[in-house]
């Protein structure tokens, strides 16, 4: 398992360079360090403060601009709404809570931010496509799947997560220290 490691690492590499959704879009022919760094500094905001109310003013303000800049700003990204930013963070981590908790849909909710359980389940199925119950209940199967022997259905096994583990963690470092490395510039 360890030959994989290397070959590993270095197509994480290449997926964080050049696929990195949390990036920002600048229109420009260059990359404006500065507004990249905004950009890291409200992304990190958000996530870091994603259970609480969270407002365009109050960002604004944070980075000592308008609404309407701000608004205009978010809008160059990915997420293309400041909305659709806080709404993909929240419903990120209530994906990890419903694929690893018991609690009801409506106990997630209120534990990722969201002030309605109908606002989780609009949020939800518009970026997933399905329903907080419907994906669990997929992953559920799926992972039941999993854990089947091949070729004897009625037994289970335990699956090889050794890639996925040096996947996940080399995920988190990198996250780690890039997040590190632009704090201590601001």
């Amino acid at each position: 398992a360890e030959r994989f490691e290397a070959p590993v690492k270095k197509l994480i590499d290449i997926l964080l360079q050049y696929f990195n959704w949390f990036n920002y879009e600048d229109q420009d022919d260059y990359m404006n360090v500065d507004i990249y760094a905004r950009f890291h500094r409200v992304l990190t905001y958000c996530i870091e403060n994603y259970k609480d109310k969270i407002t365009v003013s109050q960002l604004a303000e944070q980075e000592n601009i308008n609404r309407n800049y701000f608004s205009q700003f978010i809008g160059k990204t990915v997420f293309s709404s400041f909305s659709n930013m806080v709404n993909y963070i929240r419903c990120w981590h209530a994906e990890d809570l419903l694929l690893t908790t018991d609690m009801p849909n409506s106990e997630i909710s209120y534990e990722c931010g969201f002030s309605d359980p109908k606002y989780f389940y609009a949020a939800f199925k518009d970026l997933w496509g399905c329903t907080p119950s419907e994906h669990r209940d997929a992953y559920e199967e799926y992972y039941q799947e999993c854990l089947k022997d091949p070729h004897n259905k009625n037994e289970a096994v335990i699956p090889d997560r050794h890639a996925a583990v040096i996947v996940e963690k080399y995920i988190l470092k990198w996250h780690l220290i890039k997040n590190v490395s632009l704090g201590s510039k601001t």
